[in-house]
């Protein structure tokens, strides 16, 4: 039972929170740390006093905030409001990756019931259940029953409930069970939500660091040369005769026009947003290079627009340029000046600047994603070639670099792009595979070369007789002159 004898105020100082006798009996303990009140009834200022200083040791370590109590889609949403905005001072994400975030929380991440855990109660083994449910049809089944329920909520002969019920069909689940691409996004709006709520000090911790995201690659199953399922279902690169075939394709006349977009996949691992970005000014014909500053990206509600960076740092880059590909720039030149006479031509523009794309529509507009990979399929078509995506074309090129005598990795991550050349290396270290027996055979002819220079050597300078004194066989020649190993 509280203590009401002697209950006295006691006034701690500012930010040291407040003890005041409770009129039921007690006291009453005040404190407001990061803009969290905190409140508890005692029985004694003691205890008081105590239940201050634990409230002040739990916000040192990051456990009294504002944000404990709230839900991860509170979190989520507070992050796409503040975090992630839809604007060009956001330098993390492209804006087509925000929007694929979005889209994702909607379809998946509100309807699991990890949306309603409090950020206080939310541990890794959430997010692995989380994660695990869109693997194993669980998800697709939860949010069946809960989309179901909801429909059934909903009243037939009410006209005015119509469009909802069409909504709230076109969201049910269209598969069972959804791949590593699906999980690994899911994962990633998780993860940065959490990281851009730390930093604001709404939770103590990311969590989601404590759980490894699906379909990663541990550096043992790059060594041991593990494919990703995606690349096990389209292939990784093409093979020597779909390679013969797609090189002797780009002569042919009907992809005159789409010449150049496919040469430089194949011949120099262009990235497909880094070639519908790229600007007959980009090219100087001087130096025979072609400097890679932009990429083409599409935007819901936008259209097609170009983003002034690149997929890393290091993507804006200079590629020197062959004396063929330079020509080839130079007919798209002539060809698009000749175009540009059409009466149906629009000038490409964004954000109210023209740009003369290299790659666009014969009406001028520019090429979407999609119209791009149409272009593709019909390509390797007309080739012959069994049809894989189009950044197949990108790990080719890498692949036929790192294969070439003496060329440099480095120079080749350079020339894609690649922010870290140890990716290069560890990514197409399996283009090398095939030297392995040229190497062991080059080294096999340097050793006989040394040991008959050797054997020369002392011959020269000991004799033949000291020689076989010492059990060294000398050089010996067949009556054609060839030594005799």
């Amino acid at each position: 039972m509280l203590n009401t004898e002697d209950a006295k105020e006691v006034r701690n100082p500012r930010g040291e929170g407040s003890i005041k006798p409770y009129s039921g009996g007690g006291y009453r303990v005040r404190l407001t740390v990061n803009g969290v009140k905190k409140s508890k009834l005692v029985a004694t200022p003691k205890e008081g006093r105590d239940q201050v200083r634990a409230w002040k040791n739990q916000s040192d370590e990051g456990l009294l905030i504002s944000g404990a109590k709230s839900e991860l889609i509170e979190v989520i949403e507070g992050w796409f409001r503040e975090g992630c905005k839809d604007n060009p001072n956001h330098k993390d994400l492209a804006i087509s990756t925000i929007q694929g975030y979005r889209q994702k929380t909607d379809a998946y991440i509100a309807h699991a019931p990890i949306a309603h855990i409090r950020m206080n109660s939310l541990t890794a083994e959430h997010i692995g259940s989380f994660i695990r449910s869109l693997a194993n049809g669980e998800f697709a089944e939860h949010k069946t029953k809960t989309l179901t329920k909801e429909l059934n909520s909903i009243k037939i002969t009410d006209p005015l409930q119509s469009q909802k019920r069409i909504r709230i069909t076109a969201q049910m689940p269209k598969r069972t069970e959804y791949g590593t691409s699906i999980q690994r996004q899911c994962y990633a709006v998780i993860r940065d939500a959490l990281k851009f709520a730390v930093a604001q000090r709404l939770v103590s911790r990311n969590v989601a660091v404590d759980y490894a995201a699906p379909g990663a690659q541990t550096n043992s199953q790059r060594d041991a040369g593990h494919l990703t399922r995606e690349e096990e279902r389209h292939g990784y690169e093409l093979s020597d005769l779909q390679r013969w075939k797609v090189l002797a394709a780009l002569d042919e006349p009907v992809n005159a026009r789409m010449k150049l977009r496919w040469t430089l996949a194949l011949i120099y691992g262009v990235r497909p947003g880094e070639a519908l970005g790229i600007c007959f000014s980009d090219v100087d014909y001087g130096t025979k290079e072609l400097v890679i500053r932009r990429q083409l990206q599409p935007v819901t509600g936008r259209g097609n627009i170009l983003v002034p960076r690149v997929k890393t740092p290091s993507g804006k880059r200079t590629i020197p340029l062959r004396d063929d590909t330079l020509q080839l720039f130079k007919e798209a030149s002539r060809r698009k000046r000749r175009e540009k006479r059409s009466p149906n031509w629009t000038q490409y523009e964004f954000d109210g600047r023209e740009y003369d794309l290299v790659f666009t529509q014969l009406n001028g507009r520019s090429i979407p994603q999609r119209l791009d990979d149409t272009n593709w399929k019909r390509f390797l078509k007309s080739a012959g070639v069994p049809e894989v995506r189009r950044y197949v074309a990108r790990h080719d090129a890498a692949s036929q670099m790192m294969a070439k005598p003496g060329v440099d990795h480095i120079a080749v991550s350079s020339i894609l792009g690649h922010s870290d050349p140890s990716f290069t290396w560890r990514k197409y270290s399996h283009a090398l595979e095939g030297k392995k027996r040229s190497v062991i055979d080059a080294m096999g002819n340097s050793v006989v070369d040394s040991v008959f220079a050797w054997k020369e050597r002392l011959e020269e300078e000991h004799g033949r007789a000291w020689m076989i004194e010492n059990n060294i066989s000398p050089n010996e020649w067949d009556e054609d002159g060839e030594l005799v190993s």
